[in-house]
């Protein structure tokens, strides 16, 4: 399903072709590593319709860049100190508990007892200049707690050093290609690096597909359906025309066996009507908190209790999602 979905893809984007050049050839020589870490982060938006009624729907959902998790472990209580500090103590413990950091180094810890060597160790690949350090820092601790060691490496530094030896043990990373081919435990590996792109949730989102993996299950294969926002093809072509077509006619209108699967936290981010932009880091929008309330109809306040949530772990896979 990988290869037919991004195929109209990696002829206009360079950075997904090589990404699949690589998984093409992880599949040609076979994986080494049969265990898969996913740190997951579901996104979704609230969508009124025209009757008045509200539900969540899915926007995207990140197999990489999945951040926050460590940082919004911590705004609970900044937001509860804030509303004491401001008197409003009743408002304070409504503020939903929420710990993802711990949940996401759960999924790590369980990926490096699979590993099988208690001298494993958990490397953060990072770029030079990582802004995003401190959402980092508190998986890392959670690790740390569990005795697991970590280590922190700059892609400059696993290009120099990076080596795999006869067993293809990794020593420490280099290139994409080397991680692949190795025995560590990637998070994410290839396959599920490209499964995030946009593409291949659009192609999920066709007639028929979620069919072939929730066979004789319509009620749940409709349950997912309905978190769905729509997402649309730009190919050349009719499909991609039709499109186009609806965009111009309505221009506001966004569109193996499982050892551990959990949801472990939520993420509310918050931005001003007035920006189509909802980045954190591009300085729009907050890292905020869900407040419970008996005023949200209750099907509403069920769905955010279901869908605020993070996931985890695959084959021996580890897939931990974060909403």
């Amino acid at each position: 399903m990988v290869t037919s979905s991004v195929y109209s893809t990696i002829e206009v984007d360079d950075f997904t072709a090589r990404l699949f050049k690589i998984h093409q050839q992880i599949v040609k020589e076979g994986k080494s590593q049969s265990v898969v870490c996913g740190l997951n982060r579901s996104d979704y938006m609230l969508d009124q319709a025209e009757d008045g009624s509200s539900s969540l729907k899915q926007i995207e959902i990140n197999t990489i860049a999945a951040s926050f998790g460590g940082l919004s472990s911590r705004t609970p209580d900044v937001h509860r100190h804030i509303l004491q500090v401001a008197g409003q103590l009743e408002q304070s413990e409504r503020i939903l508990d929420n710990n993802p950091a711990a949940g996401l180094a759960r999924a790590v810890a369980k990926a490096w007892e699979l590993y099988g060597s208690e001298k494993a160790v958990v490397m953060f690949l990072v770029e030079e200049v990582q802004r995003n350090i401190f959402d980092h820092r508190y998986v890392e601790k959670e690790l740390w707690n569990r005795n697991i060691p970590t280590m922190r490496r700059r892609f400059d530094d696993v290009s120099k050093t990076g080596s795999i030896d006869q067993d293809k043990r990794l020593f420490d990373w280099d290139a994409r290609l080397m991680m692949e081919r190795s025995l560590a435990v990637k998070c994410p590996d290839i396959s599920t690096h490209l499964v995030g792109t946009k593409k291949v949730q659009q192609v999920l989102a066709k007639p028929g597909v979620l069919e072939k993996f929730f066979p004789h299950q319509p009620q749940v294969v409709e349950q997912i359906r309905a978190t769905f926002a729509g997402l649309y093809t730009l190919d050349m072509g009719p499909e991609g025309d039709t499109t186009v077509a609806m965009a111009l006619a309505a221009p506001d209108r966004k569109g193996e066996d499982m050892v551990l699967n959990e949801c472990v936290g939520h993420l509310l981010r918050t931005k001003s009507s007035e920006h189509s932009d909802g980045g954190v880091a591009a300085g729009v929008a907050v890292l905020d908190n869900p407040s419970s309330s008996e005023s949200l109809h209750p099907s509403l306040l069920l769905q955010t209790k279901e869908m605020l949530k993070w996931t985890k772990i695959k084959d021996a896979h580890l897939i931990h999602t974060f909403t």
